[in-house]
């Protein structure tokens, strides 16, 4: 005869749910309830739980909190959910433990019962479980270090949808734990997790990172390519030169711009041809790009280029050239790459755009002034004055007859801050300009050169001139 159990019940056999009788004993009720919780069906364990939570009461604890090790995923929400609501200290520790469980939804529901329960966190790595099984991974990462490795498991969910917000915060850490997952998430099927996960490697000066971020220059999304090319600026290895000129040429602008940017911070002259061949790009974020690069490196080969580029059709890009140039050299109107440049602003000065115009204008007569040379030179440098001079007269003389009254007004400044008094007769015309501003100007450059007029009558003009602007303000 078989001993030790209720009748019925043979050696091997799991007890069937019918055989408990109501009216069995206590002790006999909590053996067969435990023969039942260790049942190999699921089905079986699960509806004992169930049973246990709705008839056991306080005894119920005891019962259950055991079962939250249960393999299957049913038989441990309905124990979490048994134990919700329970301040039992053996609920409450087995609803603690349930933070860490493998399933999102156990960690979710385990977190809410213990809100409900007021139960508060006893150390930052019980508050991290609480963060990230609420789904609040940015308040996780306020915990520093202590919240790397919950993280970490909730990225290497294949199926979590939070994988974008763990990323981000595990960025936000900085904590040499992360890299290895980060640049597998590098190489994740979904485009937003490799952005991601770039963007949280920018700037980490470690050979392996700049490997991958390497390798992420050929990403198929354009989007990751970017992002890329600007985190290897900020992680400032010398060895990215070479890929990051490969993508300068990208068929997306963004690109070219983080690659420009990137080699911008790298400062190295390998990239000032490959620059100057952007000086021309029909983008101009491209543009502003290159310049800025050139400006970084301080290589005087491109300053040509740069004088070029201060008669952009973006003011932007000019601002920047001026910039750029003065990095350079401060005396860069003094380069005879500088001279070489005037040509080029000279058939600026035909374009259709009066900013341009402008532009060419004015750095044309910035050249020349720069370039009037002192006493006791010989007879090529003589012609060479002359010929600067007649540039200077003839554009910013044919500047003051143009249709434009803003390039009127810019020639007649510039005109004024030659301090050559040959350039007098041309702006007396000008004290009759049709406008107002341009009068004004003209007034103030014969003041600086220090202009008397001939009669009573250009004393008048003059005058009037001078009192223009104050009577339009």
């Amino acid at each position: 005869m078989v001993t030790g159990g209720p009748r019925g019940a043979r050696r091997g056999e799991h007890p069937r749910e019918e055989e408990s009788p109501a009216s069995a004993p206590t002790h006999m009720m909590n053996w067969w309830t435990q023969q039942k919780l260790r049942c190999r069906i699921s089905r079986i364990r699960l509806k004992t739980v169930e049973k246990v939570a709705a008839r056991e009461g306080k005894q119920a604890v005891q019962f259950l909190a055991p079962m939250f090790a249960d393999p299957d995923l049913e038989v441990r929400k309905a124990v979490v959910q048994a134990l919700s609501g329970s301040q039992d200290k053996l609920a409450v520790a087995t609803l603690v433990n349930a933070l860490r469980d493998s399933d999102r939804e156990i960690r979710w529901r385990a977190a809410k019962a213990l809100e409900a329960a007021g139960w508060k966190p006893a150390s930052d790595e019980q508050s991290v479980w609480r963060a990230v099984a609420q789904g609040e991974f940015v308040k996780a990462a306020d915990f520093g270090t202590a919240a790397v490795e919950s993280l970490i498991v909730e990225l290497e969910d294949p199926h979590s949808p939070n994988r974008r917000d763990v990323i981000d915060s595990l960025g936000r850490i900085g904590d040499a734990r992360a890299i290895r997952p980060l640049l597998a998430a590098v190489s994740d099927p979904d485009p937003n997790i490799r952005v991601a996960a770039v963007d949280a490697l920018s700037g980490v000066r470690d050979s392996d990172v700049v490997a991958g971020l390497i390798g992420a220059l050929k990403d198929p999304s354009k989007y990751v390519r970017a992002v890329a090319a600007s985190a290897l600026g900020k992680a400032g290895d010398a060895t990215a030169v070479e890929a990051l000129l490969a993508v300068l040429t990208d068929e997306d602008w963004a690109v070219r711009k983080a690659a420009g940017d990137a080699l911008a911070r790298l400062r190295d002259k390998r990239a000032v041809e490959p620059m100057v061949a952007l000086l021309s790009d029909p983008d101009q974020d491209v543009r502003e790009a290159a310049v800025h690069a050139l400006g970084e490196i301080r290589d005087r080969s491109p300053v040509g280029y740069l004088v070029t580029a201060l008669v952009d059709p973006q003011l932007s890009v000019r601002n920047l050239a001026s910039s750029a140039l003065r990095k350079i050299d401060p005396q860069w109107e003094q380069l005879e790459q500088a001279l070489g440049a005037i040509p080029r602003l000279r058939a600026a000065l035909q374009s259709n755009e009066y900013w341009v115009r402008q532009a060419a204008s004015e750095a044309l007569a910035k050249l020349d002034r720069l370039h009037i040379p002192a006493p006791q030179l010989d007879e090529t440098d003589t012609t060479a004055i002359r010929v600067r001079a007649q540039v200077a007269l003839g554009v910013l003389v044919k500047a003051l007859g143009d249709h434009d009254p803003i390039l009127r007004l810019a020639a007649a400044e510039a005109l004024g801050r030659t301090e050559d008094r040959r350039l007098v007769p041309p702006l007396v015309p000008a004290l009759v300009d049709a406008d107002p501003w341009v009068r004004h100007a003209a007034a103030i450059a014969l003041e600086k050169l220090d202009w008397t007029p001939a009669d009573p009558s250009q004393q008048a003009l003059h005058r009037a001139a001078l009192q223009a602007r104050s009577c339009l303000a």
